[in-house]
């Protein structure tokens, strides 16, 4: 179970959290997601950076910091956790807070926000690409073409083509450290610019 634990913290961090610097990142990364705190010695133990006895392959820690731990990682809490991982950890089903653009109907508009302040507000178009309508505080303009396949909560908004005035600015990632802390969807009438 720790081990698949591990293994599921690692992916969310996207960096080996099995050291020193990158158990204390993230501790830094459970802050900013839960808006909870853990002592880095209880992550270090976690990870396992030190050593929790002669059987290091067991959890020992408190039920809330098991708790914290599993909204970490996107679930209600740790026996919900317990159960994803008692049915295997590879499924057919769709992630919380995930939504590929290409299931979404033309007009529907999706928001997405990230730390410290920034929103972007984005209508899909008929063309599948997603307009910004909204950009608070981004890179990112209004009017802006944008080429995204799917966006997910906790993880870097990544777009595979801004287009800017009829012109190709390439890729570009948003929250690319600790990913986008919103992603909410709202279908609208269908409407082209």
């Amino acid at each position: 179970m720790k081990e698949a634990i591990i293994d599921l913290l690692t992916k969310k961090a996207g960096r080996d959290v099995t050291t020193a610097s990158g158990s204390a990142w993230l501790l830094q990364d459970i802050i900013v997601v839960t808006g909870e705190y853990l002592s880095l010695n209880t992550v270090k133990r976690l990870t396992g950076v030190l050593s929790t006895g002669p059987d290091s392959s067991q959890l020992h820690l408190r039920d809330t910091t098991l708790n914290i731990i599993a909204r970490y990682l996107g679930f209600k809490d740790y026996n919900d956790l317990q159960c994803y991982l008692a049915d295997g950890t590879s499924q057919f089903r769709k992630a919380d807070g995930l939504i590929y653009v290409e299931e979404l109907p033309a007009g529907a508009t999706i928001v997405v926000s990230w730390s410290p302040d920034r929103e972007l507000v984005m209508r899909r178009l008929d063309s599948g690409e997603m307009l910004v309508e909204k950009a608070s505080n981004s890179k990112l303009e209004v009017n802006d073409r944008l080429q995204i396949a799917q966006i997910m909560s906790g993880h870097p908004l990544i777009v595979r083509e801004v287009i800017r005035n009829g012109q190709s600015l390439g890729p570009y990632t948003a929250a690319p450290d600790y990913g986008v802390t919103f992603v909410g969807i709202q279908t609208l009438p269908n409407r082209q610019p």
